[in-house]
């Protein structure tokens, strides 16, 4: 087994502010960027700090002093920008590729509708993601975009619910076949995530014509339900992982044409993280 180091801390600047969306019945949706003082993509000139700032889209990439984002992320069902696992992801990723996350509480469809509202007013994102539901919502925005990277953290591939406010997450098995051979898709998730079964991952990852990777979380569950220390530890561990794999890094994962996995755990006194590669 192989080992790998988490990359040296940089300084993570937060930036809050509002999406104006385009349709006049939507209220802006709160946003946050991440990013560090000197942007690893895109230019700044200055940043501002000012929350909760109402921005037309049109105007959000114009002169406005923030920098350019990479990656659009967002949350699950029922969370917010402030869950922990969400900031710690983000600001691991942020190391490397300025993260604009946004907050929807609305259905899959209508997250769908904002990531590509927000890729209109930030044409630098090259990079869809999101967490349980909102990876759903990522998927079916790739979908007729230009945007060829996805980063899905527990994805509900094996969800079986038939409420209303679910329902929508049954298409994701289906949106995933869909993506073609030139798309690159990122899985995370927990080897406990009862919505993600290691069998239907498997499966999908086999059918898909997009190629895939794997990181798996040792003893997660869906919600990453260690104590806070630990969570974000190594969300954020995650998050960096992932900046490199977006970056063409790839050198953290086992080789082969279709698969590569990576084994997220604990050391043995339970309190420092580690990553060790899988062989074949």
């Amino acid at each position: 087994m192989s080992a790998i180091q988490a990359p040296s801390a940089l300084q993570i600047s937060r930036i809050d502010f509002r999406h104006s969306s385009t349709n006049p019945n939507s209220d802006p949706y709160p946003c946050r960027l991440y990013c560090t003082a000197i942007p690893p993509h895109g230019s700044v000139s200055a940043i501002s700090t000012e929350a909760n700032t109402p921005l037309e889209p049109a105007a959000e990439e114009e002169n406005n002093g923030r920098p350019k984002p990479d990656v659009l992320f967002t949350h699950g069902a029922g969370s917010q920008l402030d869950n922990p696992s969400l900031d710690a992801f983000a600001e691991g990723l942020a190391g490397t590729h300025t993260v604009l996350c946004f907050e929807d509480q609305g259905s899959v469809q209508r997250r769908a509708a904002t990531f590509k509202s927000l890729l209109d007013a930030f044409p630098s994102v090259t990079a869809f993601g999101g967490r349980s539901k909102g990876s759903v919502a990522a998927v079916e925005a790739s979908l007729n975009s230009n945007v060829k990277k996805l980063i899905l953290f527990s994805s509900p591939l094996s969800y079986k619910g038939s409420s209303d406010s679910g329902r929508d997450m049954l298409q994701l098995p289906q949106d995933l076949l869909q993506l073609q051979q030139d798309v690159e898709v990122l899985f995370i998730g927990g080897d406990r995530d009862e919505l993600c079964l290691f069998e239907d991952l498997a499966e999908i990852r086999k059918r898909m014509k997009a190629r895939s990777w794997w990181i798996q979380i040792e003893g997660a569950d869906h919600g990453i339900k260690f104590e806070m220390e630990k969570r974000r530890s190594v969300c954020e561990f995650v998050g960096k992982i992932a900046g490199k794999w977006l970056s063409g890094d790839v050198s953290a994962f086992r080789k082969s044409e279709k698969t590569a996995d990576v084994l997220v755990g604990w050391d043995e006194s339970g309190k420092e993280f580690k990553s060790t590669l899988f062989e074949d």
